[in-house]
């Protein structure tokens, strides 16, 4: 007696074998993208109330959030943008974060960190220059998801920062107290720095069949995001300046004796490559 399954249920039992099957004929589980093709997105700016900057981009059926609020700290090298991200599951939310959003807030701010580590001026009070300085919170919100989400809550990170109004502040100089007109006319934050940065993922695929690997870019489904431990995030500039890159190697389910799937320099360079231009394309799209 032989068993046959439906697809989706083939998937759910055999996800390896079924991401493997597909990726060994030339095509994704979606069947909808090729292996160097990412998810078009798409973006809708400055919509959200209550904010001085926001984004809300799509890409696929994942969907993220970006506000960006204003406030004053007293810590003289605090100055920066602070993320906070969320995860949205059912219409009501409690408890702390969970990991995933923990891991997802500490790369974001461990790369804006590194962007502005050397723009602390973009953050001054000129009166209080020593005392005070701006923070911008970005407040994300993950609305819906399909696969690993870092890429498009960057993206919306990114966008929401281009279209920020810092607010007109005005000091007190007896107290010391920093106050704002918001009918006042403010500078737009890319006037004073253009920040247009993008990330780019990859998964490697092992295919033991054909004792080689294979480069996915912009991972997305269940069958992918599951399977795909071995990857590749790349932060690059809108001119293709190259600012982060990260490699993960999982092990490998060919051989026992095999430490790790290969990752070969034409992968490497492939990704480079693939996500310099996908920032640059986004960069003038937006």
């Amino acid at each position: 007696m032989v068993l046959s399954f439906p697809p989706d249920v083939f998937a759910r039992l055999e996800p390896e074998i079924y991401l493997q099957r597909h990726v060994e004929n030339g095509i994704r589980p979606s069947g909808a993208r090729g292996f160097d093709d990412f998810r078009t997105v798409k973006a809708q700016l400055g919509n959200i109330k209550n904010t001085i900057g926001s984004a809300l981009v799509r890409a696929g059926e994942s969907t993220v959030v970006c506000g960006i609020t204003a406030g004053v700290t007293e810590t003289i090298d605090g100055g920066g943008v602070y993320p906070n991200v969320e995860i949205i599951r059912g219409s009501t939310r409690s408890g702390p974060p969970t990991e995933e959003e923990m891991i997802l807030s500490q790369q974001c701010y461990d790369l804006l960190t590194e962007v502005f580590k050397d723009k602390q001026a973009l953050f001054d009070i000129p009166e209080l220059e020593d005392e005070k300085r701006v923070v911008l919170n970005a407040t994300v919100q993950v609305l819906s998801r399909t696969g690993p989400c870092f890429d498009l809550v960057w993206s919306a990170i990114t966008l929401a920062l281009k279209n920020t109004v810092l607010p007109k502040l005005s000091v007190d100089i007896d107290t010391k107290a920093v106050s704002y007109d918001k009918d006042e006319p403010g500078l737009v934050f890319s006037d004073k720095y253009n920040f247009d940065q993008y990330s780019s993922s990859f998964g490697i695929v092992e295919v033991p069949s054909q004792e080689s690997s294979v480069l996915l870019a912009d991972i997305d489904g269940d069958t992918e995001e599951a399977c795909i431990k071995s990857r590749m995030s790349v932060a690059s500039n809108g001119d293709g300046t190259l600012n982060r890159f990260s490699l993960t190697v999982a092990d490998s389910t060919a051989s026992a004796g095999h430490k790790g799937i290969s990752v070969s320099k034409k992968d490497i360079q492939s990704a480079l490559q693939l996500a310099r231009q996908r920032s640059a394309q986004l960069s003038n799209q937006f």
